[in-house]
């Protein structure tokens, strides 16, 4: 019996099972709070947007093809203990959206045109699969769990994001002696004769301000449990279409300990027919992208770089330095958008090798809203090289938000909006227990925990007391 109607809504406290039978639901699939149950091969073909809300709960053992928007607002996970698959099929740009993030056990992406685009994080414990069609993150993240994997990606039908977003897709794996090991078929190919343990793989596709140019638009955060005296080999894979205006045939590895502040160049051997780069005799794995071998850094060590926000309505900008060898000056840039850069000042360089050399700067004209600062290092050859960028805000405040929010115990989580650097993040238990009051560096951290549970996060700006951002995080 195949039932075809023009809008199946399904209402409140009803059971419905599906088992061997096809439904074809024209227009649209709504749930609102009946507990659905397709099993076994049966399949539901919607023509139009599928949605679940309220109470609703929707088990898949089958099979859910979907031409239109995938909607998840109901309180209760989609899909969560599962083995089904959702199939976007549609034709136009299709939409994964929803007040909770869906959890799918398959996933194809099977799109003769348009794309899949997330406006939610979302996970997947098997496979997502892309037969035809690219996955837009959308400053979104995908977790593949411990389990998932990418299936079909090709420089044609691929994952990506804009080159200034900060989207990802994660996996975590048990790496013991990896033998060319591309854990989740995320691209970064491990290979070590040591235990790295418990690792967690992250791509992103924001493309890394390295000494003086943007690396290609992809990158890797690889933090494994035991990560160090590894030498490991890394083959990081790419598409010709990441490459972000960079010469193939130059590009080589570069390393940065600390989530994209400071760069070593490592370099590599590039196969520019199968698009990747080798690099052997890795002691420890950080963040990696890919970049132009010709880019040199500069013989100066810049040690810190601050912006203070004073009562009177300036920025006071401070900056500490060594091993100033053949350093010539520094222009002071500021930017209202962190696009569009103007100097607004000039320190001529000490020079001293060895010593520590501290610097400042007053902006006395601030821009009324974001205010984007970097400092321009100029050597004696006129080689240049910039700063990381440091944001001050005036007016209206900007939005805070920490990314992922359900996680394990060694996840890395990522907080937009705050400067790093000035950010003090305070970890609570759901009973009020204080966990961990932590001065962070970088846009990244970690929860100190073991035990899953509800934890509350505090974020403050060591600059405005006044500005403090709560957050909840599961940790699973």
């Amino acid at each position: 019996m195949n039932p075809t109607t023009t809008k199946v809504a399904l209402s409140l406290s009803l059971l419905f099972l599906f088992r061997a039978s096809s439904l074809f639901a024209q227009n649209a699939f709504t749930n609102d709070g009946a507990a659905v149950y397709l099993q076994g091969s049966a399949n539901i073909y919607i023509q139009g947007q599928f949605e679940n809300k309220g109470t609703g709960q929707f088990t898949n053992s089958g099979a859910v093809h979907i031409t239109g928007n995938l909607v998840h607002n109901a309180s209760v996970n989609l899909n969560a203990t599962a083995s089904g698959l959702f199939r976007l099929n549609g034709t136009a740009t299709q939409l994964i959206s929803g007040s909770n993030q869906p959890n799918f056990y398959n996933l194809v992406v099977d799109k003769t045109s348009g794309e899949c685009e997330l406006q939610t994080n979302i996970s997947l414990s098997s496979q997502l699969t892309l037969s035809s069609g690219n996955v837009f993150l959308n400053n979104r993240q995908i977790n593949l769990l411990t389990t998932g994997e990418l299936i079909g990606e090709t420089s044609g039908k691929r994952i990506y994001d804009n080159p200034t977003n900060t989207g990802t897709i994660t996996i975590t794996r048990l790496l013991n002696a990896p033998a060319a090991s591309n854990p989740g078929n995320l691209g970064a190919i491990i290979t070590s004769a040591q235990n790295l343990g418990s690792t967690i793989i992250t791509r992103g596709h924001r493309e890394q301000f390295i000494v003086s140019a943007n690396s290609i638009t992809r990158y890797y955060d690889i933090s494994p449990a035991g990560n160090s005296g590894l030498n490991a080999t890394l083959r990081f894979n790419y598409f010709d279409n990441e490459l972000n205006g960079q010469v193939e045939s130059n590009l080589v590895q570069w390393h940065s300990p600390d989530n994209g502040v400071i760069w070593s160049k490592r370099g590599g051997t590039i196969n520019t027919s199968s698009d990747y780069v080798d690099l052997g005799g890795i002691d420890s794995f950080h963040r990696i992208s890919l970049i132009s071998n010709s880019i040199v850094p500069l013989p100066l060590n810049l040690l810190t770089f601050t912006a203070v926000k004073t009562n009177s309505g300036k920025v006071d900008l401070v900056w500490t330095t060594t091993q100033e060898i053949n350093s010539s000056h520094f222009e002071i840039e500021r930017s209202l958008n962190g696009r569009n850069w103007i100097k607004i000042g000039t320190k001529a360089a000490v020079g001293q090798q060895g010593l520590l050399e501290t610097y400042s700067f007053a902006d006395l004209f601030p821009g009324s809203e974001a205010n984007y600062y970097r400092l321009r290092i100029v050597d004696l050859d006129n080689r240049f090289d910039y700063s990381p960028v440091r944001l001050i805000q005036f007016g209206k405040e900007v939005p805070v938000r920490i990314y992922p929010t359900i996680g394990r115990s060694n996840t890395t989580y990522f907080i937009e909006g705050m400067q790093p650097g000035n950010t003090t993040l305070s970890v609570y238990t759901n009973k009020g227990q204080l966990v961990q009051n932590v001065y962070l560096n970088s846009n990244s951290f970690s929860l100190p925990v073991t035990t899953a549970g509800i934890y509350h996060i505090r974020i403050t700006d060591r600059n405005n007391p006044l500005l403090i951002s709560t957050h909840k995080i599961v940790i699973y």
